[in-house]
């Protein structure tokens, strides 16, 4: 009997003892060690693979945790990384359930970051009277779910760093999954400047200055702002779709998408391609996880993309774009690729505008890079087949807006 496929757990142990059809992106986290940074930031559209890999690499580094029989076999346990197995104190936290009311919106950050808490209790129970007061303050201050503030918990997660260094003896490496949902989400709901200045004080604590923290590792859409949402952080390196390094480890590479066809009896035929390819990322050609998933499940070549984008940020978006958005997108859905003047490195949250409304769609996997012309000016295509159909509806929803100033 084959192995299922699956691309509904993002629980990197459960995936594999379930014994689904896996491809071995283990080496991700050789690269991770060995990079250099000390915070690290991957962008990458929806649904290719991030909270997997990064559940992959807490398991491995995750020192509560026995995970020999988990990585069997693996390329990492062939590699020089294989000894630091279940060797490190890690903290990993993901942000891709904060959204909602601004009500929800806290209660499941202060959630998520509690369940990590939870995780070492078994630490906090350990310390002492004086020691353990400032925890208890903080886990009473989590807690609060019913609150539409965050005071109380913005050194949260460096609290959590330090009570995992002074119980280890060793620095931690902290994971923070979809580092920019909330952000967005704020923005789309209408309550960003409500949590802008302590969601950034929460993170930069925790990035930026603190000595109990040894390597980090962030996904996310897009890019950190110039007028930084980390409060100033300078010490953060960004692996775009335009990068090299980790390009072949979001997303399925061809030759992994050829072997996984194949395992099913299936062909990467021109018209695969066409719908669920395309995509070139840090020099590799890359296929949509989720769309090949479910194509393999269903055998029908339909389009499986998911919409990730709000129509409350597009209206956002528009209303401060100029004229010649609107035309080069009518450009675009005719002929398949426009020449953009844009800024990878930034974010739309920093300043909604023509440079930023491409970059946008870049990152959410909309356009591909063709080549880097000059400075922030890139040759750009829809990306797919599956990417058109998804453009032509937004392009519905722009054209139908006359109304809107652009």
């Amino acid at each position: 009997m084959k192995k299922t496929i699956r691309i509904d757990i993002e629980d990197y142990s459960n995936f594999i003892e379930k014994n689904h059809y896996s491809i071995d992106k283990t080496l991700l986290i050789k690269d991770f060690l060995d990079d250099g940074d000390k915070v690290t930031l991957i962008t990458r559209p929806r649904c290719f693979g991030k909270t997997l890999n990064m559940s992959m690499m807490a398991e491995f580094l995750d020192i509560t945790k026995d995970s020999k029989n988990i990585f069997k076999d693996t390329n990492i346990m062939r590699s020089d990384k294989a000894e630091l197995i279940n060797k490190i104190p890690v903290i990993f936290i993901s942000f891709k359930d904060v959204k909602g009311s601004k009500k929800n919106f806290v209660r499941m950050l202060k959630k998520t970051i509690l369940e990590e808490y939870r995780k070492y209790y078994f630490i906090i129970e350990q310390l002492n009277k004086l020691d353990k007061s400032t925890i208890e303050f903080t886990i009473k201050e989590l807690k609060k779910t019913t609150d539409e503030n965050l005071i109380g918990i913005n050194d949260s997660i460096q609290l959590l760093c330090q009570l995992l260094y002074d119980y280890f003896g060793k620095r931690v490496i902290l994971f923070i999954d979809e580092y920019d949902t909330p952000f967005m989400e704020a923005n789309s709901q209408g309550y960003y400047e409500d949590i802008h200045n302590a969601l950034s004080t929460l993170l930069s604590t925790a990035l930026k200055g603190n000595k109990y923290l040894d390597k980090a590792f962030l996904t996310g859409i897009q890019g950190i702002p110039r007028a930084n949402i980390f409060g100033g952080l300078n010490n953060i390196s960004v692996y775009g779709v335009d990068k090299k390094l980790y390009g072949q480890y979001f997303g399925f590479v061809e030759s992994e998408t050829k072997a996984l066809l194949a395992y099913y009896n299936l062909q990467l035929t021109k018209e695969v391609k066409e719908m669920y390819g395309g995509y070139r990322i840090g020099g590799y050609d890359v296929y949509n996880p989720l769309s090949i998933s479910k194509y393999v499940n269903d055998r029908v070549l339909n389009p499986y993309w998911i919409n990730t984008i709000s129509d409350t940020t597009i209206k956002k978006l528009m209303n401060a774009c100029t004229e010649y958005v609107r035309a080069d997108y009518e450009t675009l859905i005719t002929k398949g690729s426009i020449h953009v003047h844009t800024d990878l490195e930034t974010s739309y949250l920093e300043e909604m505008k023509d440079q930023t409304f491409w970059a946008l769609f870049i990152h959410l996997g909309y356009l591909t890079i063709v080549e880097k012309i000059d400075m922030d000016y890139y040759k750009v295509r829809i990306s797919n087949n599956e990417m058109k159909k998804a453009l032509k509806d937004l392009e519905v929803y722009i054209l139908a807006n006359k109304n809107i100033k652009i």
